[in-house]
This record gives structure tokens, sequence and C-alpha cells, in this order.
């Protein structure tokens, strides 16, 4: 897990990473960071109640950025955290990583959209 809100920090950090053979999720900010490494360790070890609490949490962040897809899945992965194999779980926290990473880019997109009209 990678925090870094510069573009080109995360690239530089990025490619080093990866040269060293880490799987890298780049996370906008230090509360992101946290809440997916939450999900993601919650997942590893197997702590299906934990998991569920940490997706609880950021689906109701998505729900409020109306982020429909990325609060669809929080919500998936918060019953089948309880329920459902640990195959499926993995599945919907790369799903979910995914996710969380473009909703990151669209709002990105969007702010800098203000950003240039401001300037």
């Amino acid at each position: 897990m990678l925090a870094e809100d510069n573009a080109v920090s995360q690239k530089v950090a990025r490619r080093f990473l990866e040269r060293m053979g880490c799987d890298v999720t780049i996370a906008e900010t230090g509360a992101e960071a946290v809440r997916l490494a939450q999900i993601k360790a919650s997942e590893s070890l197997g702590d299906r109640r934990q998991l569920a609490h940490a997706v609880h949490q950021l689906g109701g962040s998505s729900a409020n950025i109306h982020a429909v897809l990325l609060r669809n899945l929080c919500s998936r992965l918060e019953h089948a955290a309880l329920e459902d194999s640990l195959a499926l779980l993995e599945s919907l926290v790369t799903q979910l990583t995914e996710e969380a990473v473009r909703v990151r880019v669209a709002l990105e997109n969007i702010t800098d959209g203000f950003t240039s009209d401001s300037a």
C-alpha cells in the first residue's frame, strides 16, 4: 500500500516497488490507505467481523459521493464476509480495491476541472 498524493512521486515509487516484486496499490490519502489496508489485512487474517466492519465504513463513504458500483461491492462484501467462502472474499476484495482506484481517479479528474476553471 502506497499513500502518496503527488502523481510524479506515485509513479516513481510504484516503479521502484514493482521492480522489487511488490504488488502496489496506491492510496491518495492516509485515511484511504488505512481503510484499504484494514480490508486487505482482515481478509488475509480471516477476520470476517473486522472485514465486514471495514467495508461497511467504506460503503458509507461511497454512498456519500454516489459511487454506486463501489457501494454495491461494499455491500456484497459485507454480507459475504460473514457467510461465504474465502475464495469469494478474495475476489471481492480485489474487485473492491480496483473500483476504489477508479473512483479516486474519477474524483481527481473532477476536482482537476474545478482547479483549472478557477485558474
